[in-house]
Formats: C-alpha cells, structure tokens, sequence
C-alpha cells in the first residue's frame, strides 16, 4: 500500500481534526530512518535534552 497517499492523508485528517479540537501542536514519534518522510510533511525535530 506505499507510494499511494494514504498515511499523508490519514496524518492531515489527524492534524485537522486536533486544531479543530484546539490543540495547538501535534507531537510524533519517529525513527531516524522515517524523520525524512515527517520532516516534508511539515513535521519539526524537537530539541534534545541531555
């Protein structure tokens, strides 16, 4: 099922959905080898503590 669309528009629903219940952010977690694919859908990293 790659390659067809469906996670981003699953995740653009889910956001949808949170800021229309006013959630202001919206946190994922995810592996290194995936961060490319969050980071083109707008996704941010978030700062590390130590």
């Amino acid at each position: 099922m790659r390659r067809r669309g469906i996670a981003a528009k699953l995740m653009e629903a889910a956001r949808k959905q949170a800021s229309a219940r006013g959630h202001a952010f919206c946190y994922l977690c995810a592996t290194p080898d995936n961060s490319p694919y969050y980071l083109a859908r707008g996704f941010m990293e978030a700062l590390r503590s130590r």
